[in-house]
């Protein structure tokens, strides 16, 4: 007996298929408004390197004077121009005093920084235990956006 051999197709059912690009596709909706979140949060982190120097500076000021500074022209070594601080991302820093040193970074209104686009980072320093500077954070964009400030 002369069997002849018959080979059958190989490859994937048209569910198989069906199902595979239905997972793609739901992974794809949830990594694509994560990645635009961290892509945010990053551009917006340039506003805490724009601070660093006057950060800096009020320490060394508030550390000879015993005195918070109120206003950038209190700092000798810093610019006094808001917007020479500008940036990618920040169009100007400000320096106010209420209380406490308020460093506010305002954020250029442009469509890469999304939600937080024309919004402001509040950087704010109070005098701590043992006479530490102690900074925090706000501003008026979303929470999720605002860089850290160690």
């Amino acid at each position: 007996m002369n069997f002849s051999k018959i080979k059958k197709q190989g490859g994937f059912t048209l569910i198989e298929l069906m199902i595979v690009v239905t997972i793609i596709g739901i992974l794809a909706s949830i990594a694509v408004p994560a990645y635009r979140d961290y892509t945010i949060r990053t551009r917006v982190g340039e506003s805490a390197s724009v601070y660093y120097p006057v950060k800096t500076e009020t320490a060394v000021y508030f550390s000879e004077t015993g005195n918070m500074p109120r206003s950038l022209g209190s700092l000798a070594r810093v610019t006094q121009t808001p917007a020479s601080y500008e940036g990618d991302y920040v169009a100007s820093l400000s320096l106010a005093y209420d209380g406490g040193a308020q460093v506010q970074v305002s954020l250029k209104d442009i469509t890469k920084l999304g939600s937080a686009a024309g919004g402001q980072v509040y950087y704010t320093a109070t005098i701590g235990s043992l006479n530490t500077i102690n900074w925090s954070v706000s501003g008026t964009i979303e929470e999720k956006y605002w860089p850290e400030t160690n």
